[in-house]
């Protein structure tokens, strides 16, 4: 992942989002409560934003993947996971409005960082392939296809060359030492930032558990928009 240097100090400078995680033995929270999974932390039908109208995304010198306009003022970062199906609702039915109420206007950035869970081993190989899919610009399209799709090599491969991404630059980005680095420092992160659950949120830097009612926040947005 030759394009990214990741530095620690830079990413606990950068506001996020965060994001909470289900345990194996977890009951589901009430339904007035955010939907959070527990998250165990190793040490170390979703809509794809294809084609005509694609968003704007960058990857961030942190390792962090971006979409929207680089000069909104609001940044909502999350930290999330392929196999986390409170995750999966989010990139299914929240974020395609969140598109239309707020990032196409220029109001809000929305900022992702994959954290690989112990019981998820999948999730250190589908993080690695956001991040280099998104030295493509294929970022979004990536991590929304890993929500529905098998998590091992040749399935992320697949569907890498059906992204029209350069396969032989993807394969041997996934296997960069650099990308792990960047994968295990945002693991530093989450821990620096107390993140025990995906979905977790940061509205402008201000912590946020588990998947809310959408109009919850919505509200949340416009209230940093005033």
């Amino acid at each position: 992942m030759r394009k990214i240097a990741p530095l620690l100090g830079l990413l606990c400078s950068i506001a996020l989002v965060g994001c909470v995680i289900r345990g194996n033995n977890a009951t589901n929270p009430p339904p007035s409560q955010p939907k959070t999974e527990r998250a165990d932390r190793t040490n170390s039908a979703v809509v794809p934003f294809t084609g005509t109208g694609a968003l704007p995304e960058r990857i961030l010198p942190t390792g962090i993947l971006e979409i929207g306009h680089a000069n909104a003022p609001i940044v909502l970062f999350a930290f999330t996971n392929h196999s986390c199906r409170y995750c999966a609702e989010f990139e299914q039915d929240y974020l395609p409005r969140l598109v239309e109420d707020f990032i196409r206007a220029g109001h809000l950035r929305y900022q992702v960082a994959i954290l690989k869970l112990q019981k998820y081993p999948s999730s250190q190989l589908a993080a690695a392939a956001v991040l280099c899919a998104a030295e493509q610009r294929k970022g979004l399209p990536m991590h929304a296809a890993l929500f529905q799709s098998t998590l091992d090599r040749r399935s992320i491969l697949d569907k890498a060359e059906s992204l029209a991404l350069d396969t032989a630059a993807f394969g041997a980005c996934l296997d960069e030492e650099s990308t792990t680095l960047v994968i295990d420092q945002h693991q530093s992160l989450a821990q620096t930032l107390d993140v025990e659950y995906v979905p977790t949120f940061f509205y402008n830097g201000e912590k946020a558990i588990g998947l809310p009612a959408y109009a919850d926040m919505r509200g949340r947005l416009e209230a940093l928009k005033k």
